[in-house]
Order: C-alpha cells, then sequence, then structure tokens
C-alpha cells in the first residue's frame, strides 16, 4: 500500500462522498471537522493496531483534503503517512487501561461521548454508499468500527469509579 493519496484518488472519493452529501461544501466545516477531531482523538486508543491505525489515518487524511477542497484548494497527492499514530511495540492493553492512563477529565470524556454519536451519524451515510474497491471508503468504514467500538469504552469508562488503587470498580 503506497504512503500517499492520490489527488486522483481523492477526487475520486470525493465525487463519491458528494453524491452521498450533496451539500457536502456547507458540512466540512462543523460535521467533517468534527469526525476528523474524533479520529484524532481516539487515535491512542488504536495505535497498537495496525489496521485500524491506518484506516483512521487515510480518513483523517482525506477528510482534510476535502475540507482544502470545497476552501478553494485543488487535490494534490497527500501522505496519509504524516497522520498515522501505529506504535507496533504499544503492545495490546485493555482499552479502559488505555482510557485511564491518559487520566483524561470527566467533562472532556462526556464531550467526546456526545462528539463521536455525532460522528457515527455523519459516517453512516458513508459507510453504505458506492465506493466499493476503493481504499477511501474502506477507511470510513474502518473509521466506524473505531468510533463505535471506542465510543462503547468510553461510555463504560465514564460510568467507573477509580477504586484508589489503580483498578476501576462498575
Amino acid at each position: 500500500m503506497s504512503d500517499f493519496l492520490s489527488a486522483l484518488e481523492l477526487q475520486h472519493a470525493f465525487e463519491r462522498v458528494q453524491a452521498v452529501k450533496p451539500d457536502l461544501a456547507s458540512e466540512v466545516e462543523f460535521e467533517m471537522e468534527n469526525v476528523r477531531e474524533v479520529l484524532r482523538f481516539y487515535q491512542f486508543m488504536v495505535k497498537d493496531t495496525k489496521r485500524q491505525a491506518h484506516g483512521v489515518a487515510l480518513s483523517i487524511t482525506a477528510f482534510t483534503a476535502f475540507r482544502m477542497h470545497c476552501g478553494g484548494t485543488p487535490f494534490e497527492d497527500m501522505r496519509y503517512v504524516e497522520n498515522l499514530l501505529y506504535d507496533k511495540n504499544a503492545g495490546p492493553l485493555p482499552m479502559l487501561q488505555k482510557i485511564h492512563l491518559e487520566s483524561l477529565p470527566e467533562g472532556m470524556i462526556s464531550q467526546k461521548v456526545a462528539e463521536s454519536r455525532s460522528a457515527l451519524a455523519y459516517l453512516e451515510g458513508l459507510v453504505v454508499s458506492p465506493g466499493h474497491g476503493c481504499r477511501i471508503f474502506a477507511s470510513f468504514c474502518a473509521s466506524y468500527q473505531v468510533i463505535a467500538n471506542c465510543l462503547c469504552f468510553l461510555t463504560c469508562y465514564l460510568n467507573s469509579k477509580d477504586m484508589g488503587d489503580g483498578k476501576l470498580g462498575f
């Protein structure tokens, strides 16, 4: 797999997204940006899983290119690996432990839960739309899965209690 998303690949994906979401230009500032930021937030939770980390990086790059294009910038080749957060030596940790180690304020977690729900609603139209054979659309499906899974763990973590001994109680 190439480390680049080509201008042509981005153009084709943009046209497919625009076919599903005709108001795309008005959505890039909030809805699409929200998805991009939610994915950036969840990168720490999937950095030990190569396929998910790459899928998230591809989506972040595509959404960045779409936003730039709606702002008047022509598509150009983009290195998606610049948005990649993958650490093959991170070792698998339970998701709740990953969240706990970040020491996130409860208010931030609550905000991310709401933002994640909005991001999933936005992505729903893209994961069922035509785009077969397009790795950008495959990355949208991977990103949908990442957000849905991480949202479950974030919600669970929000409902847990720190037992004071490094353990969480539910």
